[in-house]
């Protein structure tokens, strides 16, 4: 392939796979080089780019090149990729000066591309095949965990799950869950009180399981019916009144 050096480089999870006279390969390529290297486009204005199944991509293809300047007519397919490559190279190099610096001869034929230890983290995910059904399936588990949307790629769920434990796994945020968690309270089923007498035990204890957890919807109900309460006094317990158009006496 004529751009595994680049796509190693840019460390591009399909690289193996990656043919580009496959349309979808191809689409998702370059919809991963600018949600992950190029970043263009605000987040919000990608959509487009990343319906790869649009029958109309190819149109959206070519004014994402107009807006990157691109001197290649759009329909040269391998140099518009290998001008998009050169650029994510580019931007890499930029953001990771000093890193880049450090390398060496040797650190390159041994493989280590990062000059740290995480290096080798990314080396042990190449033989990871992100085409496969297991990869897609594990994939949108992990996203319906976390209530993230579907996505017909795959590859822009992985950009957004990485984008996810970005924002949200890191030390700040876990700290923050820490400072504000609530300590449960530890309960026997024997202690807890049904109100009505059921002969078979594990259909008495799931119901007092059902009754903990509807007691629990009901408080967070209450808390949530107190706020409303709290924001509507907010508004009328000082309200502005125009004493002329109030009248006294019988109407």
């Amino acid at each position: 392939m004529a751009f595994r050096n680049k796509l190693r480089a840019l460390q591009y999870p399909a690289i193996n796979s990656f043919t580009i006279e496959n349309d979808k390969q191809f689409r998702s390529l370059v919809v991963w080089l600018e949600d992950q290297v190029i970043r263009h486009l605000p987040i919000e204005t990608r959509q487009p780019l990343r319906a790869v199944d649009y029958p109309g991509w190819d149109n959206v293809y070519h004014e994402y090149l107009k807006t990157l300047n691109c001197p290649i007519p759009h329909t040269d397919r391998a140099s518009c990729l290998d001008w998009l490559l050169n650029i994510g190279v580019k931007l890499t190099y930029d953001d990771n000066v000093e890193q880049y610096r450090r390398m060496t001869a040797d650190n390159i034929q041994h493989g280590d591309t990062s000059g740290s230890a995480g290096s080798a983290g990314i080396q042990s995910l190449k033989n990871v095949d992100v085409n496969s059904a297991d990869f897609k399936a594990g994939i949108s588990q992990i996203c319906s965990l976390v209530g993230l949307p579907r996505h017909d790629n795959h590859l822009v769920m992985l950009a957004a799950l990485a984008r996810f434990c970005e924002e949200r796994i890191n030390a700040e945020a876990v700290q923050k869950f820490k400072d504000h968690r609530q300590t449960g309270v530890q309960l026997r089923m024997k202690e807890i009180e049904l109100g009505l007498i059921i002969d078979d035990q594990s259909a008495e204890d799931a119901s007092k399981v059902l009754r903990l957890l509807h007691i629990n919807e009901l408080r967070d109900l209450q808390n949530d019916i107190n706020h409303a309460i709290v924001a509507c006094q907010a508004v009328t317990a000082n309200p502005k009144t125009d004493q002329r158009l109030g009248k006294v006496g019988r109407m």
